[in-house]
């Protein structure tokens, strides 16, 4: 039986979630429900719930107001949103589990799946931390994305700022990330994922996606191609369709 506290600030919406957790696969059983910031910071320590559904705004503030004043929580989170913004990028960028509002049961039911084969709490705190960081963070350079990556039976969870990833190449449902200190691993990722959720990154070709800050130079080669050159010496292409945002970028035309 997984034990799990809602904090919502909307009844309504507590008693929908509490309807459609009696109907998932999952054994939930609720063992407590707050609606502020205040209240939910004092019981989450006593009650020691498996899971949280956490909204992201509160009455008396928000969910990382809350989340600062628990150190290493044991629990896993599903955060709740009405808003598909800002706080949307930030759960992708940390890889936690998020749910746009009305809540869809497929999606509350995958939700529960994905914290039930959660790797361990340690992870989850990880996941906090790049999500507290970049919400602190002063710009996009400073934020940090966490990938998955699974080497034989091992799985990780790797955490980087923006400016140690230097690009990504796609190949069917993955794709390959390249880092500033010549690591590179296997995502199960598409390469489109990445393009739709990073800023900061410009897509040079339909297999590639790279680094606006570590593109060195825009130049045609011997036999007349269009490549950017990166900072750690990669030559990547830039296709037909491509160089019209390169030229843009780079405020010149290649002849």
């Amino acid at each position: 039986m997984l034990t799990a506290v809602i904090v919502e600030d909307e009844p309504h919406c507590t008693e929908r979630l509490k309807r459609l957790l009696q109907k998932t696969s999952h054994r939930v059983s609720v063992t407590g429900q707050f609606d502020s910031v205040e209240r939910a910071s004092k019981e989450l320590i006593e009650l020691k719930p498996h899971l949280v559904f956490l909204d992201v705004v509160l009455k008396d503030g928000t969910c990382f107001d809350l989340l600062q004043n628990i150190s290493d929580p044991e629990f896993d989170i599903i955060f709740t949103t009405g808003h598909n913004g800002y706080a949307v990028e930030a759960f992708e960028y940390s890889a936690m589990h998020y749910l746009l509002k009305p809540i869809d049961p497929g999606h509350l039911e995958n939700a529960i799946s994905r914290c039930v084969n959660n790797l361990s709490a340690k992870e989850t705190s990880k996941r906090l931390d790049v999500l507290i960081h970049n919400q602190q963070a002063h710009s996009s350079t400073d934020s940090k994305l966490v990938v998955t990556v699974t080497r034989g039976k091992t799985v990780k969870m790797l955490n980087y700022k923006m400016g140690e990833i230097i690009r990504f190449e796609g190949l069917g449902n993955y794709c390959t990330i390249f880092l500033l200190n010549g690591e590179k691993y296997v995502l199960s990722k598409t390469l489109k994922h990445y393009d739709d959720l990073l800023d900061g990154f410009t897509r040079t070709h339909q297999s590639h996606l790279v680094n606006k800050d570590h593109i060195k130079e825009y130049v045609k080669t011997k036999n007349g191609k269009a490549v950017v050159v990166l900072t750690n010496g990669d030559e990547i292409p830039v296709s037909v369709s491509q160089r019209g945002n390169m030229n843009g970028l780079f405020g010149k035309e290649l002849l």
